[in-house]
């Protein structure tokens, strides 16, 4: 009695293995259905052997969602031959592998194309600015906008112009005693004196104005 509840666990256990097992995206195929093949050799020691019928349909339920396409293709008839079908399920895993691994191929020649595109894209750029010619300096390797003596000379012209503004800051203006006279001949707080080489011209009496405005500094 205890020899035959032994039994009957152990194939309860082999059949839990066979039935629940589940391939994953990315396991390997081949080495999944040898496991497999092992479950059922175990149930067949038991005593308790699996049908092709019903093993068939536990491999192609074990496979992963994405050979869905695969199965809607089979043929009824392959599920009464274990063997075909192991070989029909290597081979599309063959073709898988091959497919992706020419994808792959094809993917890193256009990364490695569009690296070398770049990379000469790049040194045709450099060859190009290293060959232009300043239209300042006349020297080759920068251009005009870039080009370190303009920007010296450009920089002294600045401080000269500083320099001059500075210096016309400076006013003259003319002076006469009360006493002289003025290119009219008069003389008093009515005279006036004209010089064009003057900044600024000076009046001492606001009533010689016909509109003003105080100015500060």
């Amino acid at each position: 009695m205890a020899l035959v509840s032994l039994t009957a666990l152990a194939i309860v256990l082999a059949r839990r293995k066979l039935f629940r097992a589940k391939c994953e995206e990315g396991e390997n195929i081949e080495e999944f259905l040898r496991k497999l093949q092992e479950y059922r050799e175990e149930l067949a020691t038991l005593s308790a052997p699996i049908s092709d019928d019903e093993f068939n349909i536990t491999i192609l339920t074990a496979l992963p969602d994405s050979w869905d396409s695969f199965t809607s293709a089979l043929d009824a008839n392959i599920l009464k031959n274990s063997a075909e079908l192991i070989a029909r399920i290597m081979e599309q895993d063959r073709r898988q592998k091959s497919k992706n691994a020419d994808g792959e191929a094809v993917l890193a020649a256009k990364g490695k194309n569009n690296f070398r595109r770049n990379n000469n894209q790049r040194e045709t750029n450099r060859d190009q600015k290293e060959t232009r010619e300043c239209f300042y300096c006349k020297k080759k390797g920068h251009l005009q906008k870039d080009c370190r003596k303009r920007k010296r000379e450009k920089g002294s012209e600045s401080s000269n112009v500083n320099t001059d503004q500075k210096k016309s800051d400076e006013y003259a203006f003319p002076a006469i005693e009360a006493e002289e006279v003025n290119l009219t001949g008069t003389s008093g707080r009515n005279s006036w004196i004209g010089d064009s080489a003057t900044t600024r011209h000076c009046a001492n009496d606001m009533r010689h104005f016909t509109e003003y405005r105080e100015e500060y500094g």
